[in-house]
């Protein structure tokens, strides 16, 4: 998944630059006569904008590594290769090593790794030109898709604006996971994958045949799909050589939603100022990513979860909005008893297939479920989130769901 964070979401923007024409006194130090320049904008780490301009001499290379919001500019230096594979220094204004550039160079594309001096933080880079740009502008937005078959099944999709697609199906029995692509500038065609309750790959297309209404094929069968609900996406960046951080949110249309949003943004933002004032800071050393995801959405409630993750570690905490009471409910409330989750939480490790991965399963038993989301179609529990596995979402029946949330809550759910 997940780099969903994976998943999650810049479009690039793209410029090149003749020779001579952006050739500073520094890198005139550097070089003899320049015989190619070009200047990169990307993402690094997937997310981070950031420019990169390189000069050659053909014997030594020069240039600029530079965060968008960051005045400072970070010095490289390197050898110039016949075949553009590089390991460029970075450095500081005063000359201090502050990291490595390796990879591939080719006239219109980089794809670099950023190492830091001591070896223990490496972020990728992907950068390129303006002869590269092929798609059009998209608004990113979440929808909550209702897809007519016998049963029903949901999609809640995020259209990301550098052209994924990432989200959930869901049906009686499963909660499946997807991540996929658009197929035209627009969105309006996309398709992914998934994997159902006993591991098979299921394949979705999405043909969007009015603002409101998708044809839905899954697997071999075709559906009438329809958009409920939407929401732009909001993309909040903050950048400086001490580290980043980034948070993607659905926007709704709540002020006690986006109070609890910045809630978590604030936090972290203030963490980052605190990196940056540090003397002798690490380059990049601070780095938070967040998401929140919609799992369920009605005329009465939105619920879902927002993943944060951090130097520390990482956190994952449910929600549920209240639309028309204008309140954000923590799930576990719901419940009859506290001790009703860790019910929970043994009811979904039970119903995990131990076969399909027995690696995975063997972690899943040690991290257990910490996380649980009310939908009309029975509890998630979900297990925080981990850079390695991933995480696990499993779907109770809403048999087992009504024996542990209060009955005066059903209604919201249509229990």
């Amino acid at each position: 998944m997940i780099k969903l964070i994976s998943f999650l979401f810049l479009c690039l923007f793209f410029q090149s630059i003749h020779a001579q024409g952006g050739v500073d006194d520094w890198m005139t130090e550097q070089l003899g006569e320049v015989t190619w320049l070009k200047t990169y904008e990307g993402a690094l780490a997937d997310y981070h904008p950031v420019t990169i301009i390189l000069a050659s001499d053909q014997k030594e290379m020069a240039g600029y590594l530079i965060h968008k919001g960051d005045p400072q500019k970070h010095r490289l230096l390197g050898e110039w290769s016949d075949n553009r594979l590089f390991q460029l220094q970075e450095r500081d204004d005063h000359g201090r090593l502050t990291g490595y550039l390796t990879g591939k160079i080719k006239d219109d594309q980089l794809d670099l790794k950023w190492i830091s001096v001591n070896q223990d933080r490496l972020f990728e880079i992907h950068a390129t030109t303006e002869k590269l740009v092929k798609i059009n502008k998209q608004a990113p937005v979440a929808e909550w898709i209702v897809i007519s078959s016998v049963p029903s099944m949901a999609i809640s999709v995020q259209k990301i604006g550098n052209g994924r697609v990432a989200g959930f199906v869901i049906n009686d029995q499963s909660f499946m996971r997807f991540e996929g692509a658009c197929m035209d500038g627009s969105c309006s065609i996309w398709k992914a994958s998934c994997r159902d309750a006993s591991g098979k790959e299921v394949n979705l297309q999405m043909l969007q045949k009015s603002p409101l209404v998708y044809k839905a094929t899954f697997g071999d069968q075709s559906y009438t799909a329809n958009v409920a609900y939407s929401s732009p996406l909001e993309l909040r960046l903050k950048d400086h050589s001490a580290g980043f951080i980034d948070l993607i949110y659905p926007k709704l249309e709540s002020s006690v939603y986006n109070n609890w949003i910045d809630s978590f943004w604030i936090s972290d933002t203030r963490r980052l100022a605190e990196a940056g004032m540090l003397d002798g800071a690490p380059r990049l050393a601070y780095r938070s990513s967040g998401w929140v995801e919609l799992v369920d959405e009605t005329d009465d409630y939105v619920s879902g979860m927002v993943t944060f993750l951090n130097p520390t570690g990482s956190h994952r905490e449910a929600f549920m909005l209240l639309k028309k009471e204008g309140q954000i409910i923590n799930p576990k409330d719901l419940l009859n008893a506290p001790e009703d989750f860790s019910k929970g939480a043994e009811m979904a490790l039970a119903s995990a297939d131990q076969a399909y991965d027995k690696v995975f399963y063997a972690w899943l038993e040690n991290v257990g479920y910490s996380v649980l989301i009310p939908t009309g179609k029975g509890l998630v529990m979900a297990t925080e989130f981990n850079t390695i596995y991933g995480d696990e979402l499993r779907l109770l029946s809403k048999s087992e769901s009504k024996s542990l949330i209060r009955k005066k809550y059903w209604k919201y759910f249509g229990w």
